[in-house]
């Protein structure tokens, strides 16, 4: 994964800039999706149901 401030976290269905600073957080999975930019990534982010918690959408790192 990209770095955390390439993120953008995504809680209550609305989309903020970064990772979320200052909080316990446990990656409980992951989801390897096919976007043709971030802005997709986001969106398709937004349909992932979330009942407690939150989605970070990050990039792929490539080498």
């Amino acid at each position: 994964m990209g770095p955390a401030s390439n993120a953008v976290s995504i809680r209550d269905n609305v989309p903020v800039g970064g990772s979320p600073a200052g909080t316990e957080r446990t990656l409980a999975g992951y989801f390897l999706v096919e976007a043709s930019d971030l802005d997709h990534a986001v969106w398709i982010g937004r349909l992932v149901p979330v009942n407690d918690g939150g989605v970070e959408v990050r990039p792929v790192v490539t080498s």
